[in-house]
């Protein structure tokens, strides 16, 4: 065998090897996007921060409601980051300055669709009750 023949065929068997090699690595290193999403307590903590936001600056039930329809329709028609929301809520007045153990002025269902390329991955859902902190 000559000198070049042995040099291809080194060259072959390198790279093939090589490729070999990144292909078990690559295996190993899979990257799992999906599971970052399968948490969604930050989203459900920085929806409900705002909410009570709303409730807490509202100088009265009335304002209180035009601010958290406002608040619920923007979210509402927003996909931010992929998520598509759902909300329901019910602003009773005669609870307004209500303290827990009482019942609530504020009840919010909300319901969160993580979406990944047009489908459904992640569905979480929550009912959620807010007093005035002020």
């Amino acid at each position: 065998m000559k000198t070049a023949q042995m040099f291809i065929v080194t060259a072959v068997f390198l790279v093939s090897l090589i490729f070999t090699v990144q292909n078990l690595v690559f295996n190993y290193s899979f990257i799992d996007f999906q599971e970052t999403f399968r948490d969604n307590d930050y989203v459900f903590t920085n929806i409900k921060n705002n909410i009570q936001y709303v409730l807490d600056n509202s100088k009265d039930c009335e304002s209180a409601k035009d601010n958290a329809g406002e608040l619920f329709s923007l979210l509402g028609q927003q996909m931010v980051s992929g998520y598509v929301f759902d909300f329901d809520y019910k602003l009773n007045c005669t609870n307004w300055k209500n303290t827990p153990p009482n019942p609530c002025p504020l009840k919010v269902r909300l319901k969160m669709v993580k979406m990944v390329k047009g489908k459904k991955s992640v569905e979480s859902e929550g009912m959620f009750c807010f007093y005035r902190n002020s």
